[in-house]
């Protein structure tokens, strides 16, 4: 999901944003570079989704279901998320 979104960000921007226009008529280098943008932009979105989904699971789960302390399950479930994240959009372009 973070992936679509980005995605669709950035091909609203190529509209807005002189910079994105060149990329995209400079040929295979800049579609590229704008690959490379959209995966930037994908991390940057989970990055700030992941917290949102852990305080909704935090809000709907009893708090026996948790094993660790609280800073410990935020910190390794925004890695996790993260990385999730990256590995899909790795196999996506495989």
């Amino acid at each position: 999901m973070p992936y679509i979104s980005a995605s669709i960000v950035i091909q609203l921007m190529t509209m807005a944003v002189p910079y994105l226009q060149k990329l995209q008529k400079d040929g295979e280098s800049g579609r590229t570079k704008i690959s490379q943008i959209t995966r930037y932009l994908t991390v940057l979105i989970t990055c700030f989704q992941a917290p949102g989904y852990i305080a909704n699971l935090q809000a709907t789960l009893p708090p026996e279901a948790f094993l660790l302390s609280s800073g410990s399950f935020w910190f390794s479930s925004i890695v996790i998320l993260v990385t999730g994240t990256m590995f899909a959009m790795w196999l996506g372009e495989k």
